[in-house]
């Protein structure tokens, strides 16, 4: 969730937002905008605002823990549902394609500079396409959306955990 002028808070906007040192209110914005407006003040995105380093799956995955966490602690069965969050990964997306090299049929070859491809690797994840608020994954293989980084099997690992 997002508040129409957090851009304005420049000292702290910029310290959160790698890659940009100036110059994002228009596209702040228009990513607010393609989000759902929930008051005059107030948007939410289903992608984060961003403007670099673009990838959702450690964002996700964290959320997807943190509603196994409560939904454990509380014996809520909705909030393990919604912390379903592998399936996204595996395949359950809008493009049908499993993220995970090696996981599945119709996976996506994935940016890696050293080791080559990775069988279980987690790439950082589907972009939103430009400053709208919908999934992108395009097939060039690139980073960053494609390269793999630790930080999303750590995620998945630790969410798999709470199953």
């Amino acid at each position: 969730m997002y508040h129409k002028d957090e851009v304005k808070d420049s000292l702290n906007f910029y310290k959160v937002q790698v890659g940009i040192f100036k110059g994002a209110a228009k596209d702040y914005k228009e990513q607010l905008e393609h989000g759902f407006k929930l008051d005059d003040e107030h948007y939410l995105r289903v992608f984060p605002v961003w403007f670099s380093f673009k990838g959702n799956a450690a964002v996700h995955l964290s959320t997807g823990k943190a509603a196994a966490l409560c939904g454990n602690f509380l014996k809520d069965k909705e909030l393990m549902n919604i912390a379903e969050q592998l399936f996204w990964i595996v395949g359950k997306n809008p493009f049908g394609q499993s993220i995970i090299w090696g996981e599945g049929s119709n996976y996506a070859q994935l940016y890696t500079a050293l080791p080559g491809e990775v069988v279980g690797g987690i790439p950082v994840g589907m972009q939103s396409r430009f400053n709208e608020d919908t999934p992108y994954w395009p097939q060039i293989n690139t980073a960053t959306y494609k390269e793999l980084w630790g930080a999303p099997a750590a995620r998945w690992l630790s969410l798999i955990a709470e199953f």
